[in-house]
């Protein structure tokens, strides 16, 4: 695996590709396993400035740990559906949609 950082930048052409980047100590992936400094992960880049948020600094040890990451947040905003929270969706319904074209980006991985 490489080293050197990931940038969060949008890319060039627009679509959203996992890097690999060393990561600082302590973060950890989604299922708990921690990097030790400068160990290698996988960082997304590409990502629009309208969920980047969402993904800063998180790291991933697996492209299966960045998949659950996204199925997590398509769950958490359908559960929103029928709810109180309901009226704050139309404001997400566009960050959903770019969350789902990041998602059909990296099954062409």
């Amino acid at each position: 695996m490489g080293g050197g950082s990931a940038t969060s930048a949008e890319s060039p052409d627009g679509e959203v590709s996992l890097v690999e980047c060393t990561v600082p100590p302590p973060p950890r992936c989604r299922c708990g396993t921690r990097f030790a400094e400068s160990t290698t992960a996988l960082a997304l880049r590409g990502v629009p400035d309208s969920v980047r948020g969402l993904f800063d600094g998180k790291a991933f040890c697996t492209v299966g740990c960045v998949r659950v990451e996204f199925l997590e947040m398509f769950e958490t905003l359908d559960g929103m559906l029928d709810s109180p929270a309901e009226a704050m969706l139309s404001d997400l319904r566009p960050s959903y949609s770019e969350l789902a074209r990041l998602f059909a980006d990296l099954a062409h991985e």
